[in-house]
């Protein structure tokens, strides 16, 4: 991708695997965040350096020869690919019909189907990509995959595919669609207390002890722990893992290690209201026929202010004081409940423009103390160019052959 940087020692480390595996049809590199300037694009930057080679680890281990394609900063057999990945236009109009959007998915799947071998490895270093810069950002290209994925509804019982690749379209479609099961949840869950009988404590005659009604506290604990653990505790393990063998010293050090992971999960959780309304809006619009295309990255984007967030995210403050004054209207008792999901909704202007702020001391990474030799190096190129680009003089007289050496 025009965003994404490979050192050649990766590439030739590659080149060398795809030689001595004659079935590796594709292998894929986990792609690292570089260059993040803003509050929210640090964070992202910091999960995939700290997070992401942990969790690509796991899904390496779990998906062996049936791995993913995620488009870029890979390396592909050509004559593989020819002869397998021919993608089928799918019948209908856009949003779900028409070309594939989340193509790489699918070139995964029908290489394994081919008989080809997919795999991801994490350890390959030297690969790198920018990442949004704010939340905005963010959900535009969330908008897009949003489109491409739920058009894997429809290639899930496509035959000869191997049992993982159904599983991944079918993860790819609810990693959108449980959002607005999430949002079903929240509504059902504070509607049912309005149609809740009232406790009856001496039900029969001439009872001597009361009985107490049936809070099912047990239930909603154990769920409450497990979403918990779901979100929470593979990133405390990660940190343990950092923290006992030597990790802690690539990001800062123990401490500093220890809030950027703290930090990471309160930015998360503050947004994850908004990415909730963001993702169901996306779904409803593919669901009812609006296509959204596969608008181009806009990685330039500066500091949001307090106007943009409230452009973009006025509707997510009406919905959240909405529920706000309905709860505490109908069931006052569950206000409380729901103040870590309405709370964000109201405060989403803020968040959107705070979390857009530049901020160059937060979530250390291991190239801000060791700065990447290829991101000098493609810079200083850029400079180059950027200088030739701008000088009507030196473009009407320098050769192609020129501007080469002037970049080598």
């Amino acid at each position: 991708d025009a965003d994404s940087l490979m050192e050649g020692s990766t590439i030739r480390a590659m080149i060398a695997r795809m030689q001595s595996d004659p079935q590796l049809g594709l292998l894929q590199t986990l792609p690292k965040i570089i260059g993040a300037r803003s509050f929210f694009g640090r964070a992202l930057q910091f999960a995939s350096w700290f997070h992401g080679p942990i969790f690509t680890r796991g899904l390496a281990r779990m998906q062996g020869p049936t791995g993913p394609f995620w488009g870029h900063n890979a390396i592909i057999r050509v004559n593989a690919f020819a002869e397998s990945c021919g993608l089928p236009e799918l019948s209908g109009p856009p949003p779900l019909g028409g070309h594939i959007l989340s193509h790489d998915y699918v070139e995964a799947a029908l290489l394994a189907r081919a008989g080809w071998k997919v795999e991801v490895d994490e350890t390959l270093g030297g690969s790198f990509e920018e990442g949004p810069e704010n939340v905005l950002s963010f959900a535009r290209r969330e908008r897009r995959w949003c489109q491409g994925n739920l058009q894997h509804a429809r290639l899930i019982f496509a035959p000869g595919l191997a049992g993982w690749s159904r599983f991944v379209f079918l993860q790819n479609v609810t990693a959108y669609v449980v959002s607005l099961l999430w949002a079903a949840f929240l509504v059902t869950s504070a509607i049912s207390t309005l149609y809740a009988p009232p406790p009856e404590y001496f039900p029969g005659p001439y009872q001597l002890f009361p009985v107490f009604p049936d809070t099912s506290t047990r239930e909603i604990t154990l769920l409450a722990l497990g979403v918990l653990g779901l979100l929470v505790v593979p990133k405390m393990l990660i940190l343990l893992h950092a923290t006992l063998f030597g990790r802690a010293r690539d990001f800062g050090h123990s401490l500093r290690m220890a809030l950027s992971v703290l930090g990471e999960v309160i930015l998360t959780t503050l947004l994850a209201p908004l990415m909730l309304l963001y993702h169901s809006r996306s779904v409803l619009q593919v669901l009812s026929g609006q296509d959204g295309g596969w608008p181009a990255n806009q990685r330039n984007e500066g500091r949001l202010s307090l106007r943009d967030g409230w452009a973009a995210g006025n509707w997510i403050v009406l919905i959240g004081a909405v529920i706000l004054a309905a709860v505490q209207w109908l069931a006052p008792d569950l206000t409380v409940w729901l103040l870590p999901v309405a709370v964000p909704m109201v405060f989403a202007p803020f968040l959107i423009a705070w979390s857009s702020r530049p901020s160059s001391q937060s979530f250390t990474v291991p190239e801000d103390a060791n700065p990447l030799d290829i991101v000098a190096q493609y810079d200083s190129i850029c400079d180059v160019w950027r200088l030739t680009w701008n000088d009507e003089h030196l473009m009407n007289n320098l050769t192609s052959t020129d501007l080469i050496h002037a970049t080598a």
